[in-house]
């Protein structure tokens, strides 16, 4: 049953019930209060309601989409925020590459290179004089560097 079925309905008050969507027209002599109902929409001219914006789908049935108006700047900030963020970290792994990159550099310089054969006559052929410690990783050797005279240590596994 519907409301322009009944017969004695002649005053039908839905003010003010956060009501949306489309009004139904009816046919029947009846007087409609919809004030304070902002999201309604349709209905016959006397009720004043603005026009409801429907797109029509592929059936050919009208679909509303009330959301539409804020569905597109929601989904366009999303995607905005995540490539911002996307950029910030892209960036700091970059900084953080650059330094670590920078920082072996540095470690590489401090370090002498030096040949098997100067190391192996800077202890004296790994003699057991110059054996300063054995733990469990291996031995620990003494030595000085022919020329320069730089006293060195070598863990040997």
């Amino acid at each position: 049953m519907f409301l322009g079925d009944l017969p004695f309905l002649t005053y039908l008050n839905l003010s003010f019930n956060e009501l949306e969507g489309e009004v139904p027209s009816i046919e029947a002599n009846v007087t409609i209060s919809v004030e304070g109902n902002n999201n309604l929409c349709g209905g016959f001219p006397k009720l004043h309601l603005p026009t409801c914006v429907s797109v029509t789908s592929s059936s050919g049935k009208k679909r509303k989409r009330p959301y539409a108006k804020l569905l597109v700047p929601v989904i366009i900030g999303t995607s905005l925020l995540s490539l911002l963020a996307l950029f910030f970290i892209i960036c700091f792994r970059r900084k953080k590459m650059r330094n670590n990159a920078s920082s072996a550099q540095s470690s590489n310089e401090q370090f002498l290179r030096i040949s098997f054969v100067e190391l192996h006559n800077a202890i004296e052929g790994f003699s057991e004089s110059n054996k300063i410690g054995v733990g469990n990783y291996g031995s620990v050797y003494k030595g000085i560097l022919d020329e320069d005279g730089i006293a060195i240590v070598v863990k040997v596994p």
